[in-house]
């Protein structure tokens, strides 16, 4: 019996917080459709950054596909100039320009020592960010009070980064 009794208790101490009185229909009416709103946004957030996500790793694929198609263009654009700098040197010894084909023997060193030579990474971007007054006036927006100090729009709090 005792039992029985301590739990009443303790139920009838916590609130209930599954249906809050607005005291009108309408009221009622606008906070469903806002909360509703509101937790839509929240699906459609997530969806967007999943998306967004996956754009960024598909551009990242696309990236290494394009910097590996522009090292090879560029040793093809190397193997011609050198192949044409050979050419040279050759011609030149058969000449007898022992100093010209010294010289062209040096471009072609110092090309093949360019093309083998991996450019420094380029730096990642950072994230595109809002702009500075941008950002403030949402905060400000987001964190307006009553005069009771409460928020304003309470249903912000959905999005807060703790949720």
């Amino acid at each position: 019996m005792e039992e029985t009794q301590v739990e009443t208790e303790t139920q009838e101490e916590q609130p209930n917080t599954d249906h809050v009185d607005f005291g009108s229909p309408e009221a009622q009416e606008k906070f469903d459709r806002v909360y509703g709103d509101m937790k839509r946004y929240k699906g459609d957030l997530q969806r967007y950054e999943s998306n967004l996500n996956t754009v960024a790793q598909q551009n990242a694929a696309l990236l290494d596909k394009l910097d590996k198609l522009e090292r090879s263009t560029a040793d093809s654009e190397v193997s011609t100039t050198v192949a044409g700098l050979r050419k040279q040197e050759t011609e030149a010894l058969e000449a007898g320009e022992f100093e010209k084909a010294v010289s062209l023997r040096d471009q072609i060193t110092d090309l093949k020592v360019k093309s083998n030579t991996t450019p420094p990474a380029p730096k990642p971007e950072p994230a595109p960010q809002a702009d500075d007054g941008d950002q403030r006036a949402l905060n400000a927006f987001l964190d307006e009070r009553n005069q009771d100090g409460t928020l304003k729009r309470p249903w912000v709090e959905l999005f807060s980064p703790g949720c």
